[in-house]
């Protein structure tokens, strides 16, 4: 977050990671390019070619060529000149079409994605993925599974390792460091002689899930993203429950009928087998089993095909109640449908809104997130919505938290200087952070608190700083809670 030119890192509270393609260790990740040859492929222009670039390195000798392909026939095949490699970067030059490449290859030589200057200045972006074999791909080449070397892991776990023991603050909360160690050796005896990229990031996930922490978090790789836009994802609306897994299917163009049940396979793999791979993937706050459900359902599309891959249709066999209200059986029903499209980030709305009942003499706001664009802004809102509560003479509050995921404690801190009417202590003293040591102090209340009746709206999407909200007003003054148990509390 960005704030007056600020920038607030909670190295503290956020320890993320990002599988062999952060970009911050793409110059340790890729090493030189070893000797040998490597082909790359991908579509380009706008998926109408398909263009595969091979190198050859013998030691400082190099040489190479590009080919493209067009409704299965090639069109080119030239030679390449000025080819350079250094750190993670590559370049060449294409003198038969005045062409110049510049890229950069990650994920241990894996992708290789950059743009071609043409001579008319344009430029084009390639992305392409390494071949499974040296040789000649063919007239439509296939994107191949990225493969891991047993010592592609072997870097990668000791870099996790080293980065989770100096940063991590509580890395043993939850696990002791016995079963952490046991579950990193239990990955290493799985890898075998390669691993492909995706099955290594599936088995991944539950290690870090079960240190317990919500900011400790892995994101998918870059080839999943691709695959997912390429594909798309399952279709439907899905809840996990204590009871099992709910869903909804609205009617589309593609799906004849609407429909609803409790699922019982997808793809012929068992509900409880789906329900047990997605709640040990994901990470949460004391391993709280409400934000897992929560999480889970909120992002169901996205973690089934992570955990088990994405299709062109989906079997979705579901149970639902018989129509005769005298008959207590279920019907098994199974529908084939087309995956959607991967669903685009939705448009940011504000993350508080105010209003009041002047007759009712009650207020609401609603905080969806500890997030400002601009943080004297985010000020002078508050001092407005509790000076007019004021004038208004308003006699209950309902606080709305309810899917709010974190923030700033900044922003946390100044809204419960609002509601408590002494003073308050909002971080505990030890392993102090330099950028947020003013959270450490004493924290002095408004001038004027608001000391009608609260009511807090709570769900399990509540989490991160929005967790340490409701921790600290709970126990510096009294307040209703309704709704959801919340997904974390005072020390995540």
């Amino acid at each position: 977050m960005f704030w007056n030119g600020l920038n607030f890192r909670l190295l503290w509270l956020v320890i993320v990671f990002s599988i062999l393609s952060c970009n911050s260790r793409e110059p340790q990740a890729n090493p030189e390019t070893p000797e040998g040859t490597i082909t790359w492929s991908g579509s380009f222009i706008q998926d109408d070619y398909t263009l595969s670039i091979t190198l050859s390195f013998n030691g400082s000798e190099s040489e190479g060529y590009v080919q493209m392909y067009a409704a299965g026939a090639q069109i080119q095949n030239d030679p390449l000149s000025q080819i350079e490699r250094r750190d993670s970067s590559l370049s060449f030059y294409i003198p038969a079409k005045e062409t110049s490449f510049s890229g950069t290859r990650r994920a241990f030589d894996n992708i290789l994605s950059g743009s071609f200057k043409f001579p008319d200045g344009t430029e084009h972006s390639f992305t392409g993925r390494k071949a499974a074999s040296a040789e000649s791909p063919s007239a439509n080449p296939v994107q191949s599974a990225l493969l891991l070397s047993t010592a592609d892991i072997e870097k990668d776990l000791s870099f996790l390792d080293q980065s989770l023991r100096s940063l991590h603050p509580a890395l043993f909360q939850y696990q002791s460091e016995n079963e952490y160690e046991k579950a990193l050796n239990n990955l290493k005896s799985k890898a075998g002689p390669t691993l492909e990229l995706m099955e290594y990031y599936r088995l991944l996930l539950p290690i870090l899930a079960n240190i317990g922490c919500t900011h400790t978090v892995l994101f998918p790789p870059e080839q999943l993203m691709v695959e997912l836009n390429e594909n798309g994802v399952i279709p439907g609306t899905y809840y996990i429950e204590e009871g099992g897994l709910s869903f909804r299917l609205e009617s589309t163009p593609q799906i004849a009928e609407s429909a609803e049940g409790k699922v019982v396979s997808i793809n012929g793999n068992p509900v409880d087998n789906i329900i047990q791979s997605l709640m040990g993937a994901i990470p949460s706050d004391g391993l709280n089993v409400y934000y897992k459900r929560w999480f889970g359902s909120q992002n169901f599309a996205l973690l089934y095909c992570s955990l088990f891959g994405s299709d062109s249709s989906y079997a979705i066999e579901f149970s639902n109640p018989s129509n005769d209200p005298h008959d207590g059986s279920s019907q098994i029903t199974q529908l084939n449908v087309p995956a959607k499209e991967l669903p685009k980030p939705a448009l940011e709305e504000p993350s508080y809104k105010f209003s009041l009942d002047k007759d009712q003499k009650i207020a609401n706001l609603t905080i969806s997130a500890f997030l400002a664009v601009d943080f004297e802004t985010y000020l002078r809102d508050l001092e407005s919505y509790f000076t007019s509560m004021g004038h208004e003479q308003i006699r209950g509050l309902l606080l709305d938290l309810r899917d709010n995921s974190g923030g700033h404690p900044f922003l946390s801190v100044e809204l419960l200087k609002y509601f408590i009417p002494d003073s308050f202590r909002y971080l505990q003293s030890g392993g102090e952070n330099p950028e947020l040591a003013e959270l450490y102090k004493t924290q002095y209340s408004q001038p004027k608190t608001f000391g009608g009746a609260v009511v807090v709206v709570t769900n399990s999407g509540i989490s991160s700083t929005a967790g340490h909200f409701l921790s600290v007003l709970k126990a510096n003054r009294k307040i209703t809670i309704v709704g959801e148990p919340s997904g974390s509390g005072y020390s995540c």
